[in-house]
């Protein structure tokens, strides 16, 4: 990148850069924690998962050693690279990652998944995010589990 070059916040190219930092902002918090035991609360061992955006795994990692059929729906290379890493970290064996936008998706690829995931992500697609949330429940799924932040 080039200097001076400013990348938009969410587009693909932002996390390939960003993916280093990702990686030690999660090192250093406790974000996920109470999504994970939320979730922990919900899931049923054996559902098929989808996670929209699923960066490092985060959430995708334990739902998968939860005994669930993951889907991760990321596609950034920098963050699907920590991703591998985690999965390989954490002996994930057969935890699909899926490198398509969430609008490059087809919503018959996922129909009647158990749960799907969006921490974060439906706000940062190109199709903004009534017409991504839309898309979520075009795939018929029974459960949605959607963290989103506000701007104060």
């Amino acid at each position: 990148m080039e200097r001076g070059t400013a990348l938009k916040t969410g587009s693909i190219e932002f996390w390939d850069h960003f993916a280093k930092w990702y990686r030690l902002w999660v090192e250093h918090t406790s974000y996920h924690k109470k999504i994970i035991e939320a979730l922990k609360g919900m899931i049923s061992r054996g559902w098929k998962v989808l996670d929209v955006g699923a960066g490092n795994g985060v959430l995708s990692i334990p739902i998968h050693q939860w005994g669930c059929e993951v889907v991760a729906l990321e596609p950034s290379i920098g963050m699907r690279n920590l991703l591998r890493e985690e999965m390989l970290k954490r002996k994930a064996w057969g935890l699909r990652i899926d490198p398509r936008l969430w609008e490059n998706a087809s919503p018959e690829d996922f129909i009647d998944f158990d749960l799907v995931i969006a921490c974060n992500t439906l706000h940062l697609t190109k199709m903004a995010f009534q017409k991504a949330l839309e898309k979520v429940f075009q795939t018929r799924t029974k459960h949605v589990f959607l963290v989103y932040e506000i701007d104060s």
